[in-house]
């Protein structure tokens, strides 16, 4: 140990940077020197920030005997900075030819491997360079003529090497048990057992190494901070330059590979003892692995399983250890996932208790801090289910260690009240919570104004233990601006209220309603049939307000029509809608009316809704015995104005537009697009009777739209001529299209004025 002073400069072992001065003799290797001190200096940095895995770099199987790594960035022991810049796939049979430049900076020498028989290895990544292009240069005892060549440039890139473990003596050190030493010494045949991934993965988690740390902290070498397996390769085979970013094992070929295990986040561990280095980001790092791992294997196992064999899996069947949290998709229409039955049949586990979504981040975030779970040992694990508020059928499973607290709340609590911000009389609002005890029926909801009377309103259909639909009772005395009101859940599981602020409307508003015709769920329709027409009604109105709906067409089919919600309930009055709000309608009959006044060949109906003066409808035109196309949901037209040529008169309410004759208007519609659908036509085609009206497209004149675009506009013009007699209504539709089957119209019915 050397002796020094203060406010002396200690230099030794320092970097030494080349000193520059007006008349030095300056040589290739003092600019080689300088360039290896910057990259010294850029290794303090590096070592700053930590050794391991900064992005990317993901290892995936590509074929028996190759893999895929992910472009990526990773720091090695050395601090020097190793970039992947773009995927590459990988040959792991034939060695890399080792490339060398001039070398003069690099601290990683050249090494290349590939499987030498079965058993486990490490994919690891280090820094490479390779001389790039020549450059003519002079001698410094020639003649001043450029006779010689060299490299241009160094050029700073990447190899790929394997090395070779025997997991055994690494298990054995550990603390793994002897079942666990069974099946890693199967992964040198050719059918390892079902749990060797998940038992290779965690004894490159350290899961064992770790309990036995915690379990006797005093009796470890004081100076390993880090007891795990790959602290003990890193003395051994693994050199500074190596970053692992997975681990695979070998028989025939390339059978396991899994990178979580061994893939680390930059750490500093800084001068710390076994016990300080108990509390340190280590445990921390390796729990958020874990948990990467177990999601990673779990996604890959729902991918290889037939529905058939996912319905019947359990977690037991692949995994010993598990996280000391994880999350089970659990199977439903249109999504992969298991049985939630099944998938923890065996496992020691308390629940499933509800847990909000909103909860989920903070308990994962705790977990992490925990030790993996031993599920053979018989460890408690704490179940939930997460239930998606926007389906509340769907959900997922949440285990946690059951070192954890268990999260339940047996009391009845209120959580929130959607939408926010103030409410309106006679809207209706989903309250989400927990234990409201609806499926029991003892569930009481109440609105209290001040100076009144509590007013009762019942839970709607779709209603669950965790969300209440209700609607604001019409009946409760509020100030237009807002009062403040006392909304109360009662149940046998408890009570809780929150205030919430009630107006009404009774100011005019603006803006515009949409109603678009969607599908119906019959393809052919008679008379006598029943028919289901179903609509989306959009309200881009600048305030709530109520909208009325009626059915509009002949009296006789409307007579035979009721209006319908999405689940089924007959909707007898307005429904309060906010802005930029979409609801889905029904019309339905439950037999198409025979009436001589309907005619044979079929019927124009409308769903109609209004505010006040603002009013939209879609018509329909049903004809008897002929396929019903729907339309597209992701097209939607929609009516936005009305254009009078001079000298014309013409109204416009909803789809009906009036003409003076001789006159010509324009209709100006949006079309929406919900995703990219490429290049559409766009056609004006007639629907009934035409004589003396005429139909254009003013735009696009093309007749081709942008489907890639939120929306466009399409503008069509309507011509009645001058001529004796009474002149018929007409009926025109705007057809937008990529094919037969995405396509959308929309019809409009022309009478003279």
């Amino acid at each position: 140990m050397e002796t020094m002073a203060l406010g002396t400069a200690f230099v030794d072992e320092g970097v030494p940077h080349v000193a520059f001065w007006n008349g030095r003799v300056l040589t290739a290797e003092d600019l080689r020197e300088e360039q290896a001190a910057n990259q010294l200096a850029h290794n303090r940095l590096g070592r700053a920030i930590g050794a391991g895995v900064l992005s990317g770099l993901t290892v995936r199987r590509a074929s028996d005997t190759e893999v895929t790594v992910g472009a990526g960035l990773a720091v090695d022991r050395w601090g020097q900075v190793v970039e992947l810049p773009v995927d590459v796939k990988l040959s792991l049979v034939v060695p890399a030819t080792p490339t060398e430049g001039d070398g003069g900076f690099s601290v990683c020498e050249p090494i290349s491997s590939s499987p030498t028989g079965t058993g486990v290895y490490l994919l690891v990544i280090r820094g490479a360079s390779d001389s790039r292009s020549s450059v003519s240069g002079v001698p410094a005892l020639g003649s001043g003529i450029a006779s010689a060549c060299g490299p241009r440039y160094t050029v700073d890139g990447v190899s790929f090497r394997l090395v070779g473990i025997d997991p055994i003596p690494l298990a054995t050190a550990s603390g793994h048990d002897a079942a666990d030493l069974a099946v890693l010494g199967g992964l040198a045949t050719a059918g390892p057992q079902a749990t060797a991934r998940n038992i290779l993965a965690h004894l490159f988690l350290d899961t064992r190494a770790w309990a036995r740390r915690l379990a006797d902290p005093f009796g470890a070498d004081q100076n390993a901070v880090d007891p795990g397996t790959l602290a003990a390769l890193s003395s051994g085979p693994l050199t500074p330059c190596d970053v692992p970013i997975a681990v695979l094992t070998w028989a025939a070929g390339i059978d396991l590979v899994d990178l979580w295990s061994v893939r680390r986040a930059p750490l500093v561990h800084g001068e710390l003892t076994a016990v300080q280095g108990l509390a340190s980001t280590v445990r921390s790092a390796l729990g958020r692995a874990a948990y990467c791992q177990f999601q990673d294997q779990l996604a890959q196992i729902a991918t290889e399983l037939t529905p058939a064999q996912r319905t019947a899996f359990r977690l037991l069947d692949r995994f010993r250890y598990l996280p000391p949290a994880g999350l089970v998709p659990i199977a439903r229409a249109g999504r992969t996932g298991f049985d939630a039955t099944k998938v923890l049949a065996g496992l020691t586990a308390r629940g499933p208790a509800p847990l909000d979504p909103a909860r989920v981040g903070a308990v994962l975030d705790d977990a992490v801090h925990h030790l993996s779970v031993d599920a053979v040992a018989g460890d408690v694990l704490n179940v939930y289910t997460v239930t998606d508020p926007a389906d509340l059928a769907a959900g997922q499973l949440l285990f946690t260690t059951g070192w954890m607290e268990l999260l339940v709340v047996a009391a009845l609590a209120i959580d929130s009240v959607r939408p926010g911000g103030p409410l309106v009389l006679g809207q209706d609002i989903e309250i989400r919570g927990r234990n409201f005890d609806f499926s029991s029926g003892s569930c009481r909801i109440t609105f209290t104004a001040p100076g009144q009377n509590p007013i009762n309103a019942n839970p709607a259909n779709g209603s669950s233990d965790t969300s209440l639909l209700v609607k604001v009772p019409t009946a409760l005395v509020v100030d237009p601006d807002g009062t403040e009101v006392t909304l109360r859940v009662v149940a046998d599981t408890g009570a809780d209220d929150v205030p919430v602020m009630v107006g009404h409307v009774d100011q005019p508003v603006s803006g515009a309603l949409h109603v678009s015709w969607l599908d119906t769920d019959s393809k052919v329709v008679d008379k006598g049939d029943p028919l289901l027409l179903r609509y989306a009604v959009r309200s881009v109105l600048d305030a709530p307000a109520e909208v009325a709906f009626e059915v509009v067409g002949n009296p006789v089919v409307v007579g035979a029509a009721t209006i319908e919600d999405e689940a089924g309930n007959p909707v007898d009055g307005p429904v309060v809608m906010q802005p930029d709000q979409e609801i889905r309608l029904a019309v339905r009959f439950g037999a198409v009316p025979s009436d001589p006044s309907i005619g044979g060949q079929g019927f124009l109906v409308s769903l109609a809704a209004s505010a006040g003066s603002i009013y939209d409808d879609d018509i329909r035109a049903i004809q008897f015995r002929a396929p019903i196309t729907p339309n597209a949901d992701e097209i939607r037209i929609e009516t936005v104005g009305l254009d009078l040529n001079p000298g014309t008169q013409g109204t416009r309410r909803g789809s009906t537009i009036e003409v003076s004759k001789g006159g010509v208007v324009t209709v100006q519609t949006t079309v929406r697009f919900a995703s990219p659908l490429g290049p559409l036509s766009v056609r004006v085609n007639p629907v009934s009777a035409v004589a003396r009206w005429q139909a254009a497209l003013s735009s696009p004149l093309n007749g081709r739209v942008d489907g890639d675009a939120t929306e466009a506009t399409v503008r069509v013009s309507f011509l009645l001529n001058q001529g004796p007699g009474n002149v018929e209504t007409a009926a025109f539709s705007v057809d937008v299209a990529r094919d037969a089957s995405t396509r959308t119209s929309r019809i409009f019915l022309l009478t003279p004025l």
